[in-house]
């Protein structure tokens, strides 16, 4: 029982920091939607498309960096990214679902647009 007790210690600092870098990699996708939902910025195919290259970038640059620092608990950090990025997803997507994005940040909860 002890070894496994380690080794979940072990591997919760690598999923952490990948819990992180997914949100991070997120954060860079919503500074280019948010003035969108707020109607403050027309959307612009090359404005999302750059984001979703850097979002990438920075993904693919976390997994580099933990697969030469740590290759063994690159499977953690791997889970904590998604993790990281998907739920900031489901974030946005309840999010957008459940209000009405005005020019004043949300109005009228349960409206659709």
């Amino acid at each position: 029982m002890q070894g496994l007790s380690l080794e979940i210690g072990a591997c919760t600092i690598p999923f952490i920091v990948g819990v992180v870098i997914g949100a991070t990699a997120f954060g860079v996708l919503m500074l280019v939607l948010l003035p969108v939902l707020r109607h403050r910025r027309r959307p612009r195919l090359s404005w999302g498309f750059a984001a979703i290259m850097a979002s990438f970038a920075l993904l693919a640059a976390g997994i580099i960096g933990a697969y030469l620092l740590l290759a063994s608990a690159l499977l953690w950090f791997l889970a904590g990214e998604l993790t990281g990025l998907f739920v900031c997803w489901a974030v946005l997507a309840w999010s957008i679902l459940t209000h009405r994005w005005g020019p004043n940040g949300t109005e009228g909860k349960g409206r659709v647009v």
